[in-house]
């Protein structure tokens, strides 16, 4: 999963053009945080990044079929994470993928701290 990750980063930076969206927020006490991932998609993507490259470094098996689903979700974010007509869409699926990541990453280590306990 971690080479699959790298297909991922040309993406972000094939459709990474800063550009100015428009969108006129009010300030006041109603916030909305719909859109997060025109900002954040970056990060996220590097912090995946990361948590397989450990995983990799400390040898672990992943889940085939968790992380087909992850790479999935990762690979639509980062395709129409700057398209406004699917930001709450695009929002709903990177929380779905964090959510995949963390269940990928506490499921590998699980069963590496397991098969190492086992003698």
């Amino acid at each position: 999963m971690y080479l699959i990750i790298l297909f991922c980063l040309p993406l972000l930076v094939r459709f990474s053009e800063i550009e100015n969206y428009g969108i006129n927020k009010t300030v006041g006490w109603a916030y909305d945080i719909s859109g997060f991932t025109m900002y954040y998609v970056k990060y996220i993507v590097f912090a995946f990044f990361i948590g397989y490259l450990f995983l990799a470094i400390i040898k672990v098996k992943t889940n085939y079929h968790l992380s087909i689903i992850h790479f999935i979700l990762i690979a639509f974010c980062c395709l129409f994470y700057d398209n406004l007509r699917y930001m709450r869409l695009v929002d709903n699926i990177a929380i779905i993928g964090i959510v995949v990541f963390l269940m990928i990453f506490f499921n590998s280590l699980f069963w590496r701290i397991k098969s190492l306990l086992k003698f």
